[in-house]
């Protein structure tokens, strides 16, 4: 709910563009130890072929983006990140809902990932959507030589993943009780 009127609030999903620099990298900043270089993520906005960046903006300001590149038939999700001030609403779920659906959508099999194994938050979502462990790799993350789980869900293709996605999506803005509004991306 948005505080003194009772109304509630509004979580858009849209692509990030080149314009969404800025708040994609104080989303960046604060969240990661090693954070991606603006010329990075610059670059990646201006190929969206290669590149999926999805932006979450929270009653109308940038709480939350997703960011990750397109290889042959996968998604590669690279970034998740949450602005401190909302956490805990959700956002990076219907984030990550939206990229696969996105991902099913454009014809990609399948979508896969890391996250340090400190990371229990992360965990949890990957494992609440439905992806799978695949390996542990091995001092992957190099500011700490953290390791991370790599993990998939394959077979985007498939009706029961589509149904899937679509129920989860369904199911988050009804435990959430916002007003979802998904940009056609």
């Amino acid at each position: 709910m948005s505080g003194e009127t009772g109304t509630r609030s509004t979580v858009f999903v849209r692509r990030a563009g080149p314009g969404d620099v800025g708040p994609i990298m104080a989303i960046e900043r604060a969240c990661f130890p090693s954070p991606w270089p603006p010329g990075t993520i610059s670059g990646d906005l201006r190929h969206p072929q290669a590149a999926l960046y999805l932006l979450a903006e929270f009653d109308g300001k940038p709480a939350a983006y997703l960011g990750g590149w397109v290889y042959d038939v996968e998604f590669h999700l690279g970034s998740v990140a949450t602005d401190a001030a909302h956490r805990g609403q959700g956002l990076a779920e219907i984030l990550v809902l939206a990229a696969l659906r996105h991902a099913a959508q454009t014809g990609l099999e399948r979508t896969i990932l890391e996250y340090r194994v400190s990371n229990l938050a992360a965990a949890a979502l990957y494992n609440k959507i439905g992806f799978q462990k695949l390996r542990l790799r091995k001092h992957y993350y190099a500011d700490n030589l953290e390791d991370a789980i790599e993990a998939k869900m394959g077979d985007l293709q498939a009706p029961e993943t589509l149904t899937m996605l679509e129920e989860k999506l369904q199911a988050w803005q009804a435990q959430r009780g916002h007003e979802l509004q998904l940009a056609e991306l």
